[in-house]
């Protein structure tokens, strides 16, 4: 997930890099598997243009929420794969 900001965004504009394009699209927060996840739209951000009027503002707050989520998910994929290298070294 890349997140930018650039151009004509306004605060509580965010931007999601769609890997497969390379495009930069409008992002959103949406409900995935009872969490919020920033997920893109598919409205792609146009340098010198204003955001559609049907994205809504994300807060700092809900931004940080999701950040601090994947960042606790992240550390414990890390510390279950530790986990698994030292089984592997004590076996052998």
């Amino acid at each position: 997930m890349n997140i930018s900001a650039g151009g004509n965004l306004k605060k509580g504009d965010a931007l999601f890099r769609n890997q497969n394009s390379d495009f930069f699209e409008y992002a959103k927060i949406s409900m995935i598997d009872r969490k919020e996840a920033l997920v893109p739209t598919g409205i792609i951000f146009v340098s010198g243009e204003d955001a559609p009027t049907s994205i809504s503002s994300i807060s700092n707050q809900d931004l940080g929420k999701i950040w601090m989520e994947k960042r606790k998910q992240s550390i414990n994929i890390h510390k279950q794969k530790l986990i698994k290298q030292k089984k592997l070294t004590i076996n052998n």
